[in-house]
């Protein structure tokens, strides 16, 4: 008698366990409905408030990832930087962990925005890919390298454009992309030819 009534509370507590996770599913899905429904009328920060109540209803770290992009990039819309990089780091830690392509360009970009004039952030990830390597690292360095030189020689700073050319020299001679490599070496000839016609200290 003692082994049935286990055998009944081990069914019983299976069948909820069941049940919870069949809720938070489908929980999950209705707050994601009424999500898209809120972005297509373009109240986003309600849509945000929605797609975070849908991420407690998800283990799937590929869907959590999905659903943590969606709400940085609504966060960046709105100029909410802080916001947007705390979710795009969600996405980046969950699409990492089901190996899926992650957006650390738009991290990159959401820090370079943030930061006006800086380019700290985006630098740092350029280690931090270096050192992860997650799926397709190398591309992702392309283009947040090419963003950093880009930057500098904006501003006039050619030192430092030159460094960075340099590095995104080397990116591109990885991904043996034939085109980079001439926009690049010309790019680093410009920061040379700007580097001499500076001032002496």
């Amino acid at each position: 008698m003692q082994k049935i009534r286990s055998i009944m509370a081990i069914a019983v507590l299976s069948g909820l366990l069941f049940l919870t996770a069949s809720c938070a599913v489908f929980g999950a899905r209705g707050h994601i409905n009424n999500a898209q429904r809120l972005e297509r009328e373009g109240r986003l920060m309600e849509a945000n408030y929605e797609y975070i109540r849908a991420l407690r209803g998800i283990s799937n770290k590929g869907e959590r990832g999905k659903v943590a992009l969606i709400i940085a990039d609504n966060y960046k819309r709105t100029l909410q930087y802080d916001k947007a990089i705390t979710y795009y780091k969600e996405s980046i830690n969950n699409f990492d962990a089901a190996k899926m392509p992650a957006p650390y360009t738009k991290l990159a970009e959401a820090y370079m925005e943030k930061d006006g004039s800086g380019v700290g952030g985006a630098m740092a990830l350029l280690e931090d890919l270096e050192r992860k390597k997650p799926f397709n690292y190398l591309e992702q360095q392309v283009v947040i390298c090419r963003a950093v030189s880009e930057r500098f020689a904006s501003q006039g700073e050619w030192g430092q454009a030159k460094i960075m050319y340099e590095r995104l020299l080397e990116y591109a001679k990885q991904t043996k992309n034939e085109t980079l490599i001439i926009e690049t070496e010309g790019n680093i000839q410009t920061a040379k030819d700007n580097i001499r016609l500076l001032p002496q200290k």
